[in-house]
């Protein structure tokens, strides 16, 4: 089995022979007599040494002690003696390891209870049991936080094996005399038998305006790409922050060889929303593909203070509630933040349809968007791709109907969002006038620049022009030549309310559709 290596951090080794000899008096309940020994006072022998390690990952609490402090810690069984469960996870990996090398490495001593640890220590202090070996004070011993293990050094190669690769599984030899004491403090390929649920580990590299980038990998599934999460403004789960999701997948050459796999890089640009000019937290979490809490990439938030992008010139469109959903419009990602006296600067437009329409012909490749009586063209799918409008849904429409609209500005590369508070709305737009279909006059129905007419019926209808209410659905003047009776509806819309009428119910059903939270990263 080849051994893992990943740069990892391992905490300080406690317990050093001189802190086993710190003075201290033994407990009262404890002497130096000759009473019975009890039923778990041995620390070798009753193994089988060509036996592969058992196990039973049945939970217990038992009360551990570090540095005289009690804690509750939970142990399972390996070879039938108690260990702490991190530490058995790791002990497992570690003789599975040896075992593929045709070595049998066991547990003979694991955690201890505090009447465990006084027997011992007695037997120290006396020199009358246990071979004397050597024990630290009760309350005082790393067999009693959980990190300690004794194994079956004596057993061939065992001990050979360990100097080795304990290391390289987080296992080092802590007493210079007992070469049996072997501690874990993390660390460490991952993995185990019991509970596996080792935390994910990665770094936050970089916090720029340009991008926020960095690693994370689950030492559980080291060949799997992890979700990140980036939290702005607070910690995960702090009432006002923001937060977004990418997937650290993105190769990285430099992590190949130190992670044993290269795909598990992130980066991702700062929100246009935060790009306003103040100081803004950022906190990055790599969550376990298992469970449980997301482990903090970084120690402490990063900050980041942005100058905020010139405001978009056009003219100001409200946009409801409803259509900001149906619009999958995100606030976060693709609005400025403005004060309100910013808005004044800008001159009003009509407000922004609940919901996308577009049209195509058969005749053509070209896509529509049809905006308050306005056909606006869709220059390629990126600009429809930032848009998030829904290409394959376009009604399939005759030139005739077409011809119905004006031909308004092209879409923007992208849309121009504004917002005050952070969730609502505004976008800045050109006005229908400065497309081809006319200049600040208007134009006529044909897309011909300043010319009356109408390519649908060859009449005179130069006082449409610049007129809202002669666009199709409107409730403008009759125009030279027209029925003189005002039925209420434009004639030129005949062939259109089944068109309208079918599309808006359909696009209904995006109402409430908005963007998918989690953004995954081009590369």
């Amino acid at each position: 089995m080849p051994l893992l290596l990943a740069p990892l951090l391992f905490a300080s080794l406690p317990a050093l022979t001189a802190q086993l000899h710190e003075p201290a008096l033994a407990p009262s309940s404890t002497v130096c007599g000759n009473e019975a020994p009890p039923p778990w006072h041995e620390l070798s022998g009753g193994l089988d040494p060509t036996a592969a390690p058992t196990f039973d990952c049945a939970q217990s609490v038992d009360t551990g002690y570090s540095q005289g402090d009690p804690f509750e810690i939970t142990v399972v069984h390996l070879d039938s003696k108690p260990v702490e469960k991190d530490t058995a996870n790791a002990f497992w990996v570690m003789a599975a390891a040896a075992e593929q090398d045709g070595v049998d490495i066991h547990v003979v001593s694991g955690f201890r209870t505090m009447e465990e640890q006084e027997y011992f220590y007695m037997c120290y202090e006396c020199c009358c049991c246990n071979n004397c070996n050597l024990a630290a004070q009760p309350g005082y011993s790393n067999h009693q936080s959980g990190h300690a293990l004794d194994l079956n050094t004596g057993d061939a190669g065992v001990y050979e094996w360990l100097s080795a690769h304990g290391e390289s599984f987080g296992f080092s030899r802590t007493v210079p005399s007992e070469d049996w004491h072997w501690e874990w403090w993390g660390g460490g390929p991952g993995g185990g038998i019991c509970d596996i649920a080792a935390p994910p580990t990665g770094s936050l590299d970089a916090t720029a305006c340009e991008a926020i980038s960095g690693w994370a990998q689950d030492p559980d599934a080291p060949e799997a790409s992890l979700d990140v999460e980036i939290w702005f403004d607070g910690p995960a789960g702090d009432a006002g922050a923001r937060n977004i999701v990418v997937h650290a997948d993105r190769q990285r050459d430099d992590l190949c060889d130190a992670l044993g796999s290269c795909n598990h890089a992130f980066e991702v640009p700062m929100p246009l929303l935060l790009q306003d000019g103040a100081s803004h937290a950022v906190f990055v979490y790599a969550r376990d593909d298992a469970g449980g809490e997301p482990t903090l990439l970084s120690t402490e938030g990063a900050q980041l203070q942005c100058v905020r992008p010139p405001l978009p010139e056009g003219v100001l469109r409200e946009v409801s509630l409803a259509a900001a959903s149906a619009w999958a419009f995100d606030p976060l990602w693709q609005a400025l933040r403005v004060q309100p006296f910013e808005l004044e600067s800008l001159p009003p437009g009509t407000a922004l349809p609940a919901a996308p329409l577009l049209v195509r012909t058969d005749a053509a490749p070209e896509l529509w968007l049809v905006d308050d009586g306005w056909r606006r063209l869709v220059p390629d799918p990126q600009v429809a791709a930032r848009w998030h409008l829904a290409v394959d849904e376009a009604e399939l429409v005759t030139d005739e109907i077409l011809a119905q609209w004006r031909e308004g500005p092209p879409l923007r590369e992208a849309p121009a969002l504004l917002t005050v508070d952070g969730s609502t709305v505004l976008l800045v737009d050109d006005a229908p006038q400065s497309g081809p279909g006319g200049d600040t006059g208007g134009g006529a129905d044909d897309g011909t620049p300043g010319e009356g007419g109408s390519s649908s019926d060859g009449g005179d209808a130069s006082d449409d022009a610049g007129d809202p209410g002669s666009l199709p659905g409107g409730q403008g003047e009759d125009a030279p030549g027209a029925c003189t009776c005002r039925s209420g509806a434009d004639p030129r819309t005949a062939a259109l309310p089944w068109l309208l009428l079918a599309a808006l119910g359909r696009r209904r059903s995006r109402l409430g559709r908005g963007r998918h939270a989690t953004l995954h990263l081009l590369g």
